[in-house]
């Protein structure tokens, strides 16, 4: 699933932006780190399929923060060399 993960600056306390992180979890839900899963996928050529998962979750969340009428803050997105090399 993504998380997306709050940035406050140190200077201030203030909500600045935001990483969207993606967390994999194991058949008895621990967490599993996305140096171990990541690799697997860039190896098998399948890790687009992650970026593609989460710039659309990115994309949903910002949309609603719209619709809410909120204040939209920045948002990172980590994108795998992989797929930026397949285009």
């Amino acid at each position: 699933y993504m998380v997306p993960t709050e940035i406050f600056p140190q200077s201030t306390e203030n909500f600045c932006g935001s990483e969207a992180l993606i967390r994999y979890f194991d058949e008895d839900d621990t967490i599993v780190s996305p140096m171990d899963f990541i690799p697997a996928m860039e190896y098998n050529e399948t890790v687009h399929m992650i970026d593609l998962y989460v710039f659309r979750h990115v994309c949903e969340y910002i949309s609603g923060w719209i619709e809410a009428g909120k204040n939209i803050k920045p948002v990172s997105v980590n994108i795998s060399h992989c797929t930026i090399c397949q285009t």
